[in-house]
C-alpha cells in the first residue's frame, strides 16, 4: 500500500515502520493496517469468511495514490475512502469490481477524466461519490447504470453537457451533485426518478429554462442557482414541489411574476430568489410558509411593500434572513427596519 508509507499523517492504526510502533492509537495491535494478524481483523477491512467484502478508511489522514492490488479484490461491495488527501487516478482495473455497490472517494485530489468503465462494469453500484476532487473532462454516459441511486460528481472541473443516460438508464436516482463545475447545455428535459429527493446542480453554465419535468414529488432540494437560465417558473414546482424545504433559483434570469401559489409549498426552510428579473409585488401568501427561516428577494424587480404576514414570521422569530431592494432613496420596496435584515441597492452590490 502506497498509503502506508507516511504512518504518522493516519489518524487510526496506522502501519508501524520496522517494527517501531508509530504513535498512531489503536484499540488492539491486531487492528493495525498490516499487522501481522489476518487482515480481515485490520481497521476498516470486513470480511465475509476469510474473503475481504468491504474497506473503509475515511478520514483517516492517507496519502498517496490508490494501489492497483485493490482490483484483484473482486468480491468488493464497498470501498471508502473519502475526506482523506489521496491523488492520482482511478485505476484501470477498477471495473473489475462487479460486485461494488458503494465507491465514495469524494474530498481527495484524485485527477484525470472519469474511467467510463465505473458504471457500465459495476453492475450493482449504487453510490458512486467523486466529488471535491479534481477531475476533468466530461461525464461520460456509461457511468449511468440502472442500479445508480447517489450521484456526486459536484466541485470539480468537469465540462460540457449532463448525459440522457441519467435519466433514461439511472431511473432509481435518490441524490443527484453536479455543483460547481463548468458544466453547459440544457438541463435535461426527460422525466427523473419520481424517487428523486435532491437535485443540485449551482454554479455551472446551464442554459435554457427549468424543465417542469425535473421536479418530483419526493424532492427535498432543488439547487439551480449561478447559472444562465431563464424564463417562467413552471407550475410543476407547485403541483409536485410540495415536499421542497430547500430552493435556490439565485443568480439566473428567470422572469415573470411571483405566484400565489409559493404559499403551498409549506415545508420551505430556505426559498432564494436573489438576483433575477422577476416583478410586480412579493405575495402575501409567503407569509403561509411557517417553517421558512431564509427568503432571499433582493437583486430582483419586485415592487410595493413588504407583506405584514411575511414580517408576522420575523416578529415571531421564525424567519431569521429577509433580504429585498428596500435600501436607498428610492426603494423599489417598502420594508420597516424591524422586518428585513438586508436591504439592497441597485449598482451598489
Amino acid at each position: 500500500y502506497a498509503t502506508t508509507s507516511e504512518t504518522t499523517d493516519w489518524t487510526t492504526c496506522g502501519k508501524n515502520n520496522n517494527n517501531i510502533t508509530t504513535t498512531t492509537p489503536c484499540s488492539t495491535e491486531e487492528r493495525r493496517f498490516l499487522s501481522g494478524a489476518t487482515e480481515c481483523s485490520w481497521i476498516g477491512v470486513t470480511c465475509q469468511g476469510n474473503v475481504i467484502t468491504s474497506i473503509d478508511l475515511a478520514r483517516n489522514g492517507l496519502h498517496g495514490e490508490l494501489p492497483p492490488e485493490l482490483t484483484s479484490l473482486t468480491a468488493l461491495t464497498a470501498l471508502t475512502f473519502s475526506r482523506n488527501q489521496l491523488m492520482g487516478t482511478i485505476p484501470p482495473g477498477m471495473g473489475n469490481l462487479t460486485s461494488l455497490i458503494d465507491f465514495l472517494i469524494n474530498e481527495n485530489h484524485y485527477n484525470g477524466t472519469i474511467p467510463s468503465h465505473l458504471g457500465s462494469s459495476m453492475s450493482s453500484i449504487e453510490y458512486l461519490h467523486l466529488g471535491q476532487n479534481r477531475f476533468t473532462g466530461t461525464i461520460p454516459s456509461s457511468i449511468f447504470a440502472p442500479t445508480l441511486k447517489h450521484f456526486d460528481v459536484g466541485y470539480n472541473h468537469l465540462t460540457g453537457p449532463i448525459p440522457p443516460a441519467m435519466y433514461t438508464v439511472s431511473r432509481n436516482l435518490v441524490n443527484i451533485d453536479m455543483a460547481s463545475n463548468q458544466l453547459s447545455g440544457p438541463l435535461p428535459t426527460g422525466v427523473l426518478s419520481p424517487r428523486l429527493n435532491s437535485f443540485t446542480v449551482g454554479n455551472n453554465s446551464f442554459t435554457g429554462t427549468l424543465p417542469g419535468s425535473l421536479i418530483s414529488s419526493s424532492m427535498t432540494l432543488l439547487d439551480v442557482s449561478e447559472n444562465r437560465l431563464q424564463g417562467t417558473i413552471p407550475v410543476e414546482l407547485f403541483n409536485m414541489g410540495r415536499s421542497l424545504t430547500f430552493l435556490n433559483l439565485g443568480f439566473n434570469n428567470f422572469r415573470g411574476m411571483l405566484s400565489n401559489r409559493f404559499g403551498e409549498l409549506t415545508e420551505l426552510q430556505s426559498l432564494v430568489l436573489y438576483f433575477n428579473a422577476f416583478t410586480g409585488p412579493i405575495p402575501p401568501t409567503m407569509g403561509n410558509l411557517t417553517r421558512l427561516g431564509i427568503l432571499h428577494l433582493a437583486g430582483t424587480a419586485v415592487t410595493g411593500m413588504m407583506p405584514e404576514s411575511i414580517c408576522l414570521l420575523r416578529s415571531n422569530s421564525v424567519l431569521s434572513t429577509l433580504t429585498s431592494n428596500c435600501g436607498g432613496s428610492a426603494p423599489l420596496v417598502s420594508c420597516r427596519s424591524d422586518c428585513c435584515t438586508f436591504c439592497y441597492v441597485e449598482g451598489q452590490g
